[in-house]
């Protein structure tokens, strides 16, 4: 499994939030196809709201980060898992193409904190 992270600027509260998963290739296949998509349907949003990449942060990493930002909704850094509706609808086929990218990551909406971090 690879790491990604996900990373949201929101302006208007003025914080940005990184979800850093862990994604075997199906999932990472979905994500990069979802984020395509909103890419596709909305370039100029989403060039300077989100961002998808391989990311390689060491728990260490993401501690330092976190302690140095001003965050208050969410940390700057969090380890996340996909929640089970959201990986339940990647194992339909028929589901995959009504998940949008806000649906899985909008203010980590339907990520689960990973506990162990």
């Amino acid at each position: 499994m690879k790491q990604f992270t996900v990373t949201e600027r929101n302006d208007n509260e003025g914080e940005t939030w990184g979800y850093i998963l862990y994604l075997d290739s199906d999932k990472e296949a979905i994500i990069k196809d979802r984020f395509d998509k909103k890419i596709e349907s909305d370039i100029e949003f989403c060039e300077s709201q989100w961002s998808l990449e391989e990311t390689n942060y060491t728990p260490e990493q993401v501690e330092l980060i976190n302690k140095h930002c001003d965050n208050s909704y969410l940390p700057r850094l969090g380890y996340y898992l996909l929640s089970s509706k959201v990986t339940n609808l990647m194992l339909n086929p028929d589901e995959v193409e009504n998940l949008s990218f806000e649906d899985i990551f909008y203010k980590a909406r339907f990520l689960e904190k990973y506990k162990n971090e």
